[in-house]
């Protein structure tokens, strides 16, 4: 009688999944709200900017519909995939091979170069559209200065909660996001706050022996040097936030 009772005190993994969800919903609501006056109405008339020009977008005759990952449960989407592969333009470079690190999200292409005999190795990220990328920056500067991370959680409970936090506040913040749009905000979410931020596809690839970076900030991402295979190559990370780099 004592172990029912313990377990209908506890509760139905259901019912802590909700009450997990309505902590966070407001810890979200209690971050908008912690906002000084002023920042928060600036903030404000830039997500009003952000959310005309994305659903004008999403309504306009621009957009190139195409299948999208099962991830997000839409069919087709004006936005396209969540990472698009992006084609290879210089005629110098033979595509060798490619391959998924994170489903759907990051990829690891291998190239040859014909002129310079040289292999690079190129990270593959989701590349976000404007709004998108306004959209995030905007989030991360209000979770950089209120997140509570859950130290001792696995990886898998901080992308619960950090799923939920965002949730929270696009709902605070009255922005509304297609599936994909908030697969790949998402996705730059967790890179930088619970995995390796800009070098995350090369740390997180089993193939890469080895790893060097020279170099700071913007300018690092043009001298990683990676060993794959026990072969020197040189990493080339295509992504939203970090320019397409070349070999030195």
């Amino acid at each position: 009688m004592a172990q029912s009772t313990e377990k209908n005190y506890a509760g139905t993994p259901e019912d802590r999944d909700r009450k997990a969800s309505g902590r966070e919903r407001d810890e979200a609501k209690r971050m908008v709200d912690d906002m000084d006056a002023k920042k928060k109405s600036s903030t404000f008339a830039a997500l009003d900017s952000i959310k005309k020009r994305y659903f004008n977008r999403l309504l306009g005759d621009k957009g190139i519909k195409v299948k999208s990952p099962k991830v997000s449960s839409v069919e087709e989407t004006s936005l396209g995939k969540i990472t698009t592969i992006p084609k290879i333009v210089r005629p110098n470079m033979n595509e060798i091979e490619i391959q998924p690190i994170l489903k759907n999200f990051s990829y690891v292409r291998i190239l040859y170069d014909t002129m310079a005999n040289e292999y690079f190795y190129e990270a593959i990220e989701p590349k976000l559209i404007e709004e998108e990328s306004e959209l995030l920056d905007v989030l991360k500067e209000i979770l950089v200065e209120n997140l509570e991370m859950l130290d001792d959680a696995d990886r898998g409970r901080k992308e619960n909660y950090l799923r939920r936090i965002v949730d929270g506040l696009l709902r605070e913040l009255g922005v509304e996001l297609h599936p994909v749009s908030k697969e790949r905000v998402l996705y730059y979410v967790y890179r930088d706050f619970i995995r390796y931020g800009p070098i995350d596809v090369v740390m997180t690839d089993i193939q890469v022996e080895d790893v060097s970076c020279d170099g700071s900030g913007n300018s690092a991402s043009s001298s990683i040097r990676c060993r794959k295979n026990a072969s020197s190559i040189t990493c080339i990370v295509t992504s939203s936030d970090t320019a397409r780099s070349t070999s030195s």
